[in-house]
């Protein structure tokens, strides 16, 4: 715990590969047997309420197993060992080359605890995903659903830069994005700018009371906005999105909603480009706004619903080969 930090400079200074030790009972480390085997991990783990974390530069490090280089609470496979945390300020680092995740929040709180805030970071050349946050569904119940919403802290995404995430060949469909929410609920995703990459922002998963606002997207791959199984309501708003690279996937729209209820479409401005890639079932160039629903793969015991709600309001939509908006049952 570093209460209290300075840092005087610049100074000349050359590498030093030497480790530190206090060992208890002020022994002495020369004379003891210390294990200094490589180990996998983030390089910054916050596991404490209300700590901030303010203008490091974070880079490389071991990670494994889909490990990022800041992360912001733990899930882990012993629930025994999980450790989620509230108040949290992370803003104005860098974080650079990670090989899965550039910053990861995992919640299980709820709508009563300290927001989680992740403010104007620079998150350069992760392996699969900038920023990602995960909630939980374990607790949530339809009495708490509009109320505390359990295992779904308030997290806050906000003027953030994120660069050419999806470097590692991760697959561009399930893993990758600038911005992944997933089992989210009371949150935001706002006025950040993703460039390059793989997707830009995704709400992959359970998400609902999410607002993605005012983001710049520059140069995405698959969709620049993706809805993927949420029951909503959502609100994708006043984003913009340009220079979609479609790629052959069949997931390829500026804004995607995909098997997702209640999804409210509002001044959001994208131009992709007019590219004649082939893609599922020979399809050419990308969609506007929507996307191919499975109206017989709901589960019936979580979502009860027969379709899928959308609104579009006041959007400009360019370079659509393949259709602009869709309606509610599938046709463009």
């Amino acid at each position: 715990y570093v209460s209290e930090y300075m840092v005087i400079g610049p100074v000349p200074s050359d590498f030093d590969p030497s480790v530190y030790l206090r060992l208890p009972g002020n022994a002495d480390p020369n004379e003891a047997v210390v294990d200094m085997s490589a180990r996998s991990g983030p390089v910054v783990a916050i596991l404490g309420d209300f700590v901030e974390l303010h203008g490091f530069e974070i880079r490389h490090g071991a990670q494994m197993e889909n490990e990022p280089l800041v992360a912001v609470g733990r899930r882990s496979d012993d629930p025994a060992d999980d450790v989620f945390v509230q108040g949290v300020v992370v803003a104005g680092n860098t974080v650079v080359g990670s090989q899965h995740t550039g910053i990861d929040i995992s919640v299980e709180g709820d709508q009563a605890v300290a927001p989680i805030s992740i403010l104007n970071n620079w998150v350069l050349d992760s392996g699969a995903v900038g920023i990602a946050a995960r909630g939980s569904s374990v607790r949530l119940t339809a009495p708490t659903l509009n109320d505390w919403a359990p295992g779904r802290t308030p997290v806050t995404v906000a003027y953030n830069t994120i660069m050419d995430s999806a470097e590692e060949g991760y697959d561009l469909r399930t893993d990758a994005s600038g911005i992944l929410f997933e089992r989210m609920a009371g949150s935001s995703i706002v006025y950040n700018t993703v460039v390059g990459g793989g997707p830009g922002i995704t709400l992959r998963h359970e998400n609902y009371a999410v607002r993605v606002d005012g983001n710049r997207i520059v140069s995405p791959w698959g969709w620049g906005v993706g809805v993927d199984a949420n029951p909503g309501p959502n609100l994708i708003a006043n984003n913009l999105v340009t220079g979609l690279r479609i790629g052959p996937e069949w997931i390829k729209a500026h804004l995607l909603t995909w098997d997702s209820d209640q999804t409210w479409l509002i001044n959001n401005t994208t131009d992709g480009e007019w590219g004649v890639e082939s893609g599922w079932y020979g399809d050419i160039g990308s969609w506007g706004a929507g996307g191919p629903e499975n109206f017989n793969r709901i589960d019936l015991d979580t979502w009860e619903m027969t379709i899928f709600r959308r609104v579009y309001i006041n959007n400009l939509l360019l370079g659509n080969y393949l259709g602009g908006i869709e309606d509610y049952q599938g046709n463009w």
